[in-house]
């Protein structure tokens, strides 16, 4: 309350510098991206490395948000194929 009355309707936003700050670094970004190219099916392995490497404990979310913050995409890959061919062609 004290931003409100010094600064008044100002005061009331959040100042920069809130919420978690990122995990990697841009060059660890720019690392991780290249084991998943490597291995893009299995990000248990990029977790194994970025223990192994940096000690840094992640989950599948957070390497799948960082590709995507990258510009990458990710997809899930269908176990089959869907419905059946139509016999009109």
């Amino acid at each position: 309350m004290n931003n409100w009355e010094s600064l008044k309707l100002v005061g009331l936003y959040n100042n920069p510098g809130r919420g978690r700050h990122k995990l990697f670094t841009l060059e660890q970004e720019k690392i991780i991206k290249e084991w998943v190219k490597e291995t893009p099916k299995n990000l248990e392995k990029v977790q194994e490395k970025i223990k192994k490497n940096w000690n840094i404990t992640s989950s599948k979310e957070t390497i799948k948000r960082t590709i995507k913050s990258l510009k990458m995409g990710w997809y899930r890959t269908k176990r089959r194929v869907a419905g059946s061919p139509d016999d009109d062609f």
